[in-house]
């Protein structure tokens, strides 16, 4: 019987082990039940002081096996396979978060602290007035566009919004008088987020001043009539000149002052933050008129004038003539003064205007022209004389126009420093002021001392008045000499000779004339040749020069017109 018990017992365990079942097999070292263990760590929150997060969720994913941390935020599971896998964290209003734990044959292991960010929470702020001092605004509509949630600010100007997702968005302020307003909110971990302080710019205020009398002792003004063009608000002055226009926008715009026997009168308001605006006192003119005319030449026959200033001194107001030369200045005070006229190439005039109490005045001017100054021309002449002698002399040329005929009475030149004041000559024939200085003229031994030196051209008109017309400086003496080469020396020569000179190299730009005369008491110029260009060295007369005594000479002139001549070289044509 015993024999039959024990055979029965190795059946059974036979079966046991040849099953294909899961098992655990007490003798094999693989099984888990040897390599039990335990994991443990603390949860803490994300954001600055950590906190720890009580009844956090932990599991553990291989097994299912559930914990829940402490107060302190500690968890611990026991008793579970030493086999790598996942432990999960997980609690309402925190964000979920994962870990693997990797045993590496130990049976005790330590995670590294987990932390949690919230997922839920406050919002709030401060709402203020934009103009200073800065005054908290009650009431103001606040929205959180995330999770539409409407809050308003209290007397304090704060508002809070409550556990709300934490998410980055936009929040809007709205409130009946300011211009709304939003932001931008980056918002990732916080549980309580402060957003910076908003300020509320007002959409509507009220616009003030005072209304006086522009004359001295300014007085106020009653009833005028203020306009403000924006809102087409209106309000009047009361007894001390004082005007209010509440409940307008806050809007930059013009506002105009009005009342009968007054000058209507406006100004632009820059109105940008201020709730309250007071505009800078309005002074309005009374007693009121017009001055009217025309301007014309004084030359006969006088023609009217456009675009002739006009200045009215007292108001500091300034009008143009139009093509007719009329004018009008309305809306001034009848106050005496002058009136001015002025324009460019006349002489300026001024009339007294005496109102004798009416409120209009008409008057006529007449404008002188000034003498113009069409061209100067201002060169010295070095004249080459035998044996060794030079010649120095300034020639000066003016041409002058004046739109009155015969009004030029005199034209000299002036130059203080040399002591010159001499009288220019007028030309019929070249219609040119013009003198022809020695050096005596000059007050001067050498022309060195006349270079650099202001020659001014004054006119002196019928009226004596002057005018300084222009200047101009002398820019160069020329003593260098051409040396002529041939025909020289009464030598004989051809009806048409060959004029030859040695090359000149002065260093400046310059031209030829070449002249010759008859060489008798009185010469006659029988050829000349002007713009002969500098590199020539020879040249010939178109003409046929008819048989006698001859000579010849070179001038040198640079750009400015001053000139050199050569000495006369003689030749003879048979």
């Amino acid at each position: 019987m015993k024999f039959f018990r024990g055979v029965f017992l190795i059946l059974i365990l036979a079966f046991l082990f040849s099953c294909d079942a899961p098992h655990l097999n007490p003798a094999d070292p693989q099984n888990p039940n040897n390599k039990i263990a335990q994991v443990d760590g603390y949860v803490l929150t994300y954001e600055q002081p950590r906190v720890a997060i009580s009844n956090v969720k932990v599991v553990w994913k291989n097994q299912n096996i559930l914990a829940y941390t402490d107060s302190t935020g500690y968890f611990k599971i026991q008793d579970i396979q030493r086999v790598d896998g996942k432990l999960v964290f997980e609690k309402d209003g925190y964000s979920k978060d994962s870990v693997i734990v990797k045993w590496n044959n130990q049976n005790s292991k330590r995670i590294e602290t987990i932390l949690l960010s919230y997922t839920f929470g406050d919002l709030d702020g401060f709402v203020f007035t934009k103009d200073q001092p800065q005054q908290p605004i009650s009431k103001v509509k606040v929205f959180w566009k995330n999770s539409n949630v409407i809050v308003e600010t209290n007397s304090n100007g704060y508002f809070k919004i409550e556990n709300v997702p934490i998410r980055s968005g936009m929040i809007y302020f709205e409130k009946d008088g300011y211009n709304n307003d939003s932001l931008f909110v980056e918002w990732a971990t916080q549980k309580s987020k402060r957003i910076d302080n908003v300020s509320l710019q007002h959409n509507v205020g009220s616009i003030d001043g005072f209304v006086q009398t522009s004359d001295l002792p300014n007085q106020p003004i009653s009833n005028v009539k203020v306009f403000w063009k924006n809102q087409n608000a209106y309000a009047t002055t009361n007894s001390s000149g004082y005007f209010k226009i509440d409940n307008v926008s806050i809007k930059s715009g013009m506002i105009y002052f009005e009342k009968d026997g007054f000058k209507k009168d406006s100004l632009y308001v820059n109105w940008t933050n201020e709730r309250n605006k007071r505009i800078s006192t309005v002074f309005l003119d009374y007693t009121i008129g017009s001055i009217t005319g025309t301007i014309y030449t004084v030359a006969l026959p006088r023609k009217p004038i456009s675009k002739t200033k006009i200045y009215w001194k007292n108001d500091n107001i300034v009008k143009e003539t139009d093509a007719s030369g009329n004018f009008a200045i309305y809306n001034i005070p009848t106050q005496n003064g002058f009136i001015y006229f002025e324009k460019n190439g006349y002489s300026p005039d001024s009339v007294y205007i005496n109102w004798g109490g009416k409120n209009s005045v008409r008057v006529e001017g007449y404008l002188n022209s000034n003498p113009q100054l069409d061209s100067l021309s201002i060169y010295t002449i070095v004249e080459n004389r035998y044996p060794d002698i030079q010649r120095y002399r300034l020639q000066i040329s003016a041409k002058i126009s004046d739109a009155e005929i015969n009004d030029i009475q005199l034209v000299y030149v002036n130059n203080p420093k040399l002591n010159i004041n001499s009288q220019l000559i007028y030309n019929n024939a070249t219609r040119f002021y013009e003198r022809l200085f020695e050096l005596s003229d000059l007050n001067i031994s050498s022309m060195d001392e006349a270079i650099g030196e202001n020659f001014n051209i004054i006119v002196r008109d019928q009226s004596s008045k002057l005018f300084n017309v222009g200047s101009s400086t002398i820019k160069r003496i020329i003593r260098q000499e051409v040396v002529i080469e041939s025909p020289i020396d009464r030598a004989i020569a051809t009806s048409k000779p060959t004029l030859k000179w040695k090359r000149y190299l002065p260093g400046f730009n310059f031209r030829y004339l070449i002249q010759i005369y008859t060489d008798e008491v009185s010469p006659i110029l029988m050829w000349q040749k002007d713009y002969v260009s500098k590199d020539d060295i020879e040249i010939s007369p178109n003409i046929n020069l008819p048989v006698g005594d001859y000579f010849w000479v070179i001038w040198i002139i640079d750009d400015f017109g001053d000139r050199c001549r050569t000495k006369p070289a003689t030749f003879t044509v048979k």
